[in-house]
């Protein structure tokens, strides 16, 4: 491009004005070349018409072709900006660390949903079992009230890992004021805990 400048003669002043779209080349333009460069408003407007009618002002370019070389010159910036990421060694680490983050966000989320849901069915387990995910275990267990028995206490005790509490619900499951459920509502049930169950594990 500097090829197609006129030649400037150090005594005289310089008889055109060289317009840049990034006003950190000016200097190194001077510098390198003893052109002065200028950017401001109105060249900045020229050169976006001139990106926005490219394919008009050379009339043997087509769209197509225009299309094709920004793709392929996007593709190596970025390539190269990546290349030069003095911190692209952490970015996976950076990457895992907010899916994790983001996973647990989902999993409580699906957690309340769940409490929320079956709460219908057995709100007391509610008030008993504050933990999450450990709620959502015992769901899975007993699938719903009617499966909660004596016999149940040491499987409840497991997961509680205290007995006090696994007899606690057993014996509110026996007095509950929840409402039944259906077969289906049931079946959704269980699948959902067993997806969630499958996400904590």
């Amino acid at each position: 491009m500097l090829k197609n400048l006129p030649a400037v003669k150090s005594s005289k002043k310089q008889k055109f004005q060289l317009g840049i779209c990034d006003p950190k080349l000016g200097a190194e333009i001077t510098s390198e070349a003893g052109i002065a460069a200028s950017y401001n408003e109105t060249i900045a407007e020229l050169i976006r018409g001139c990106r926005m009618h490219f394919n008009k002002i050379l009339k043997k370019l087509k769209d197509d072709e225009v299309k094709r070389a920004q793709l392929g010159l996007a593709h190596s910036y970025s390539r190269n900006r990546c290349a030069q990421d003095v911190n692209r060694n952490d970015k996976p680490i950076i990457q895992t660390i907010a899916l994790i983050e983001q996973l647990d966000k989902n999993i409580n989320t699906f957690c309340m949903r769940l409490k929320e849901w079956f709460s219908w069915h057995f709100p007391e387990l509610a008030r008993i079992i504050t933990d999450n995910h450990i709620y959502t275990k015992i769901v899975y267990l007993i699938k719903n009230r009617d499966g909660v028995s004596d016999e149940r206490i040491p499987e409840l005790a497991e997961l509680t890992l205290d007995e006090d509490l696994a007899k606690q619900i057993v014996e509110a499951s026996k007095i509950s004021m929840g409402t039944e459920f259906s077969e289906t509502d049931e079946a959704q049930i269980r699948k959902f805990c067993e997806r969630v169950v499958q996400l904590v594990a």
